[in-house]
């Protein structure tokens, strides 16, 4: 019954609508998503009349979809659907498009109702392209999953036709995209792995070396959350060698996160914290820094076992504090307990413990089992080391029940924690903890790739008190190498203890005082340096103030940044410093100028940026630093909940600093500091500010390497342009009136007609002129050439991309970049080039970061651009943005007397070139000149006057024009020639003209506009040889 209605309400729609309502309503159905009722009537134009007769009668087919706009129904009775399918044809749709892209409405479209008509044409790369355009910048502010689900129907659509070079290039970078989305969600499914693996495939097939390194670290992470680790190790360590390989910038921050991961599985500590260094921005938040939710716990981690506590405490109290505020409760939690550990690593008990308990019922609230885990692992440990091991015994025993009953099992972190406790309970003769057994575990790890923990179950196993002393020695070498491969200078000087004591055993004082001293520098100043060795050191060592070195080690270490380093990094690199010697976790340079009124603007930060210091729990801060800079002097406060220390900095006369450094997790904050040092760091830092200003514009000079055409490098009367004509005049007087401005400017005019000077001519007046003028000429350049010219390519981008390689666009920062023929450029990088033009923004093939560059596009052409734009072989909003100014050259048959004038310059030119005599133009040769076509233009002209003065005698010249005979007044095409004839004529002339030559400058090729592989072919079809 439901069907006979549907089949009678769509007769009685056949009934009443007419053909052209029709055609109207099938517009609808071919965007499906919401279409402004003004842009369908662009398409099928109706009356009024026509028009509310659809919108009160169609409604089973169009529905509102805001104002003025509907959408296409879902529910759409079947027969009206297969009659508008029978009006939207493929070749229907391909013309709707094309009036589309000639009315310049496609930014007027709802961007996915435009990807539907795109992939119902078959134009699927360029769908996908704005289909990721989309979910790009939904990602920039939208739900990240919605995002991943859209490109995973993206990449979907591009896999079925992935021979294309393009679409394969495309699918990759959608592939990657999915992947850096999966880790930041923790949704690592088959279906990424399998499209990694595609992706991998296509990368190999186009020699994109970057691609393929970037695919293998995510499918090594890939493999490791599927406990495939050998897998993942080894494809890991393919990966990692050929970012080593490539080894510029860009590779090595767009792998960093990936990379820390491969050597975090390794235990590679030392490698985490230098490979993540540069990846932390001075003013990003960390959930901007990091893909993966879990890399500030891995780097926080390394930064303490090698030593770094504070910035390791600051790190993890900045990721809490950011979880919280975005609502991640379970993952702010966990960075709390790991902060917790770190405070345990630095001996500070009490600290630790306050924050693990806190952690632990946090935790449990949370459901956050692994964090729990950590907190509770780390709480037993405390009450080890304060020789309460009953006590630790029973707790882990706990936790470990509750761990396994809920299907948890922390078999690595923090591992080094749980072996020590492993060993203490064995020693007291505990029964093993649930599903850890002592010598599993070591034999485990001691065959593993994690050097940090083999070269702990290393030593410990050596405590078990089951091998000989040999064997022992061996095993505690082997962790002494593990360890410093590691960076674990604790771990490594708990070993140096072991080794001291085995020594001692073996009679040989001497060695074993040596390495209780190695043991010395990495446990004295955690006060973990074991009783029973002091008696290897000499009184004056216990006494030695460690700190009064580390002063002098920080002065010369700042003096060592003033000689050594740039600007671009040089108060970062200080502030470092100072903040490394204070412990501070957090740290800002605060910039004052001489404007009281004015804030100070916090010129770089370590763990603290521009929005930490807008919250209202900074205030106080904020008054301690304008205190310090008001009474000029050093400030330092502690309360329940922080300690910070300021100091201020004069230099520059009106300009002033403050230096702020604070703890918010240790008791003691900055109680070490005496009034004298603190003196002494401000006056050494004044010092270093003032010859930082002083020498400011040396600093801020940045060595380039790069090839560029200066407008010194363009000799004088290079591009001057000889003409007497009225028109030209008119021409070059708009070019100088709009020479000084910004604006871009479209060049026209037929080859060889001096396009070129009058480029130019606009930079050598602009305010441009002292920056480069970078040139390129795109009718040369291969079409599959052009994208890495003009954008350049990272090392290894492709398989013909070698070395790096700088583009046009980048090369052209602070000057001019002239682009010759832009109608060349393919449609798919149209769009690159033009989002370029919009941000000043360049990013190189196989590259991920934005460069900044600075340019004035000038472009020239002798094709009819708009008619490309309405063929839809060119982009209208390019188009419209290189033709803001245009300027049209004359042919040079249309300057009248200009070609004798510019012939004489040419003689003269062509004498001093050839060192001939100069030969004088007779009236004869003057009317034969005024009385040719010159299709070839000045560049025509100039090889006719350079071949006679070749072939001059004395001061008597011939001109060849159209192989000797004179210029003729008859139309060329009197005898009625077909169309290959006058192509065959056309070549022919000017073949005589070159003197046969078809490539190179002023050849055959250049003059026709055709590449020299074309004109050939053409040559040879016609006959001409």
């Amino acid at each position: 019954m439901k069907r006979r209605d549907t089949s009678d309400r769509t007769s009685m729609l056949n009934d009443h609508f007419s053909d052209e309502q029709w055609a109207f309503m099938a517009v609808f159905e071919a965007f499906g998503g919401p279409l402004p009722v003004e842009i369908a009537g662009m398409f099928v134009p109706l009356s009024d009349g026509q028009l509310l007769d659809v919108i009160e009668r169609g409604t089973d087919l169009i529905v509102p979809a805001g104002e003025d706009a509907f959408s296409f129904s879902p529910n759409a009775p079947h027969d009206a659907l297969q009659k508008l399918n029978e009006i939207n044809t493929k070749e229907h749709l391909q013309q709707m498009i094309l009036q589309l892209e000639k009315l310049g409405l496609g930014e007027k479209i709802d961007k996915t109702a435009l990807i539907r008509v795109l992939k119902r044409v078959g134009r699927v790369t360029e769908a996908a392209r704005l289909a990721c355009e989309v979910a790009r910048t939904m990602d920039s502010g939208g739900d990240p999953e919605t995002v991943r689900l859209q490109l995973m129907h993206i990449q979907a659509d591009l896999a079925e036709s992935l021979e294309n070079p393009e679409n394969a290039k495309l699918f990759i970078e959608i592939v990657l995209d999915i992947s850096r989305l999966s880790i930041r969600l923790e949704k690592f499914d088959p279906d990424v792995s399998k499209i990694l693996r595609q992706a991998r495939f296509c990368a190999e097939q186009n020699g994109d070396r970057r691609s393929w390194a970037v695919i293998n670290l995510y499918l090594g992470r890939y493999y490791m959350l599927h406990d495939r680790l050998e897998d993942a190790l080894s494809i890991m360590q393919a990966a990692n060698q050929e970012v080593e390989n490539l080894g510029d910038d860009d590779i090595l921050t767009r792998t960093a996160e990936s990379r820390a991961f491969f050597y975090y599985l390794q235990g590679l500590h030392r490698n985490v914290a230098n490979t993540l260094e540069n990846a932390v921005g001075v003013s990003d938040s960390l959930d901007k820094c990091f893909l993966d939710p879990l890399t500030p716990i891995f780097y926080a981690t390394s930064l303490a076992f090698t030593g770094r506590h504070h910035q390791a405490i600051g790190m993890l109290s900045v990721a809490s504090r950011d979880a919280e505020h975005s609502g991640k409760t379970s993952l702010a939690v966990h960075y709390r307990s790991v902060l917790g550990v770190v405070l345990l690593m630095m001996g500070r008990n009490r600290e630790a413990e306050g924050q693990l308990k806190e952690a632990s019922g946090d935790a449990l609230n949370a459901k956050n089992l692994i964090a729990y885990s950590i907190a509770e692992i780390a709480l037993a440990y405390a009450e080890l080391r304060n020789n309460l091991v009953c006590e630790s015994y029973s707790h882990m025993n706990g936790c470990m029940r509750r761990l396994v009953i809920a299907g948890v099992m922390p078999r690595d972190y923090p591992a080094n924690f749980l072996l020590e406790m492993l060993l203490a309970f064995h020693q007291q003769g505990f029964n093993p903890l649930p599903f850890f057994d002592l010598s599993g575990e070591i034999s485990r790890l001691s065959v593993g790739p994690n050097v940090h923990l083999k070269g702990v179950a290393l030593r410990l196993s050596t405590m078990q008190g089951r091998k000989d002393a040999a064997r022992c020695m061996r095993d505690l070498i082997e962790s002494e190498n593990c360890l410093k491969r590691s960076g674990d200078r604790v771990e490594l000087a708990k070993t140096h203890a072991e080794m001291a004591r085995l020594t001692l055993q073996a009679g040989d004082q001497a060695k074993a005082r040596e390495l209780a001293l190695a043991a010395w520098d990495g446990l004295a100043g955690l006060n973990l340096f074991p009783d029973d060795l002091t008696c290897l050191l000499e009184a004056t060592v216990l006494e030695n103030d460690s700190f009064t070195d580390r002063a002098g080690q920080l002065f010369e270490m700042i003096e060592k940044i003033l000689i050594d380093r740039e600007a671009v990094d040089i108060f970062g690199l200080i502030l470092d410093a100072t903040s490394r010697f204070f412990r501070s976790e957090r740290a800002g340079l605060f910039w004052f100028t001489d404007k009281p009124d004015k804030a100070p603007i916090l010129r770089c930060g370590k763990n603290l940026t521009g929005k930490d210091i807008l919250e209202n729990g900074f205030r106080n801060q904020l008054t301690l630093i304008y205190k310090s800079l008001h009474e000029n002097r050093a400030q330092r406060i502690r309360s329940t909940s922080m300690a910070a220390l300021c100091i201020p900095v004069e230099a520059g006369g009106s300009v002033r600093i403050v230096f702020y450094y604070a703890n918010a997790c240790l008791e003691d904050g900055f109680d070490f500091l005496d009034d004298h040092l603190l003196l002494r760091l401000q006056r050494t830092l004044s010092s270093c500010m003032e010859r930082i200003i002083a020498d400011e514009p040396r600093y801020e000079k940045r060595g380039r390497d790069r090839s560029e055409i200066t407008s010194a490098d363009i000799k004088n009367g290079q591009d001057d342009i000889l003409t007497r004509n009225e028109r030209m005049l008119r021409e070059l007087a708009r070019l100088d009136q709009i020479a000084g401005s910004d604006t871009t400017v479209l060049i026209a005019g037929e080859t060889g007609a001096g396009k070129g000077l009058f480029a130019h001519r606009i930079h050598r007046h602009s305010p441009r002129a002292g920056g480069p003028f970078i040139e390129v000429d795109l009718a040369l350049i291969p079409e599959n050439l052009i994208e890495s010219e003009l954008f350049g390519h990272e090392k290894g981008a492709s398989a013909a991309a070698g070395e790096q390689r700088i583009g046009k666009i980048e090369l052209a920062d602070k000057g001019t970049l002239f682009i010759n023929e832009p109608g060349k450029i393919p449609k798919s990088v149209q769009e690159k080039l033009l989002k370029t033009l919009q941000e000043k923004k360049v990013v190189r093939l196989g590259g991920s970061h934005p460069i900044e560059t600075d340019f004035r596009l000038l472009a020239a052409t002798s094709r009819n651009l708009a008619q490309e734009v309405e063929k839809g072989r060119f982009r209208q909003d390019l188009y419209h943005r290189i033709n803001v100014v245009h300027i049209e050259v004359p042919p040079l048959r249309e300057r009248g007397g200009d070609v004798v004038l510019i012939a004489r310059y040419l003689l003269d030119k062509a004498a001093q070139k050839f060192s001939r005599s100069v030969p004088v133009l007779s009236a004869e040769h003057e009317r034969a000149l005024l009385s040719y076509h010159w299709p070839g233009n000045v560049r025509e002209l100039k090889n006719v006057i350079e071949r006679a003065v070749l072939l001059s005698t004395g001061d008597r010249i011939e001109l060849m024009l159209s192989a000797g005979t004179p210029a003729s007044t008859e139309s060329p095409f009197d005898d009625g020639p077909s169309i290959d004839e006058i192509q065959r004529r056309y070549i022919q002339h000017v073949l005589q003209i070159t003197g046969g030559r078809i490539s190179g400058p002023g050849g055959a090729a250049e003059i026709l506009g055709l590449p020299r592989t074309t004109l050939n072919a053409r040559i040879k079809k016609l006959g001409l040889r």
